[in-house]
């Protein structure tokens, strides 16, 4: 399959004029700690608008116009399929789940079901925890203050930089070194499970997210987690279940950096660990109708020879995750394709991804640099528009997997 053009890498100025406003913004701008601008109101987007490009333009539209055209196209030739979404986890590299969305909110395809681990949940409630025509202000704003606004950081020593600055001294607005964290490995120092507090990250999605609208919306949500004591997956359905903070705080708790969450009396940590593009858990309710699941991945599949201790690293983390990816979806195709064909019911998985291939570094998922952010937040919008474009009527009964992740 032939890769899509590559995004052109840009590289940070001190000032810079929008393309398409009078406006500019600088570089060097941030907020304060302790009151950030509320991105959920219109007057707090305005009061944003000198911001980076990353955080700007949150009413407008993406510039793919042909979204809406093909989503007409989809829906007049699939009226009755239902559309369902995927997310994948994978920290920072979420914002690839950003631009996607984007296009499907621009193309207005009408989604019923929604599933996400890790970021994808928190990406997956920021997206329906509100009205739908300010869930791009609500996505962004997430990411505005996640970004690392680094003058220098479309460099790779940068980016590396950007990323061991992440681990070890957390990213405002989200997550923070806590005591004892990395000294209790001293023999001196008393016990502790994790190295960061996320108290920033609750407080950041209780701000953004109107659980009201999210739990009572004609969109379904499940939100995956894994039990830290027996290994078990846990699903939180909102057919069934009241979600809260609390179980995106248990869905993203990646063990050793984050601390577990106890919830309805388990210990639950990071659902990536078992299953982190959750088909499993969007088809533990097997559809009743013709369905389409856009399944939006992180990690890629297929790489080069890895040649270097930075690509081994970044490539075996690529391997954990795809791998899971794939088993599931063989073990969903075994299970569901004779019970559809039985019943006429057919099933397409889009299975899309981002692949960053060599420009990304080996802890990539803690790069939350403005140009690491922004490349996948295009990459996500342009191979979400390729793949919809792509997309054909399902025809007859059973389980089919589309796999259009882009090989190096």
């Amino acid at each position: 399959m032939p890769r899509a053009a590559t995004t052109r890498r840009w590289w940070p100025t001190p000032r810079r004029a929008c393309p398409r406003c009078s406006s500019t913004w600088s570089m060097s701008r941030a907020w304060p700690r302790s009151n950030p601008p509320d991105l959920t109101t219109t007057a707090g987007v305005q009061d944003a608008g000198s911001f980076p490009a990353f955080a700007i333009h949150r009413a407008k539209p993406l510039n793919s116009p042909t979204s809406p055209q093909i989503a007409e196209t989809i829906m007049a030739e699939d009226s009755l399929t239902e559309h369902w979404v995927c997310l994948a986890g994978g920290n920072a590299l979420g914002a690839f789940h950003l631009g996607a969305i984007e296009v499907l909110l621009d193309a207005g395809l009408p989604v019923r079901r929604v599933a996400g681990a890790s970021i994808g949940a928190i990406t997956a409630a920021l997206w329906l925890g509100g009205p739908r025509e300010m869930a791009k202000q609500r996505m962004r704003a997430f990411w505005a203050r996640a970004v690392d606004r680094s003058v220098f950081a479309g460099t790779r020593p940068a980016r590396q930089t950007s990323a061991l600055r992440a681990l070890l001294g957390g990213r405002p607005w989200l997550f923070n070194p806590t005591l004892p964290g990395i000294w209790a490995m001293h023999f001196l120092a008393p016990n502790d499970d994790h190295l960061h507090s996320t108290a920033l990250m609750r407080q950041t999605l209780a701000e953004l997210i109107d659980f009201d609208h999210l739990n009572n919306g004609e969109t379904r949500l499940i939100i995956s987690a894994l039990d830290q004591e027996t290994s078990e997956d846990v699903v939180f359905d909102s057919a069934t279940t009241r979600l809260t903070v609390d179980h995106l705080m248990a869905s993203s708790a990646l063990p050793l950096i984050f601390p577990p969450v106890r919830l309805d009396g388990r210990l639950l940590v990071d659902a990536g660990l078992s299953a982190n593009l959750p088909v499993t858990a969007i088809f533990s309710d097997p559809p009743e109708r013709n369905t389409v699941c856009w399944a939006i991945d992180l990690w890629p599949p297929t790489a080069r020879r890895a040649p270097s201790p930075d690509t081994v690293a970044r490539r075996a983390q690529d391997l954990m995750f795809a791998a899971q990816s794939r088993h599931a979806l063989e073990r969903l195709t075994e299970a569901l394709s004779p019970r559809l064909q039985d019943a006429g019911i057919g099933v397409a998985v889009h299975h899309l991804g981002y692949d960053g291939g060599d420009w990304e570094v080996a802890a990539k998922a803690f790069d939350y640099s403005r140009a690491a952010l922004e490349r996948r937040r295009r990459a996500g919008a342009a191979e979400m528009t390729r793949v919809l474009s792509g997309h054909a009527p399902l025809q007859g009964g059973g389980f089919s997997v589309f796999r259009h992740v882009l090989e190096n």
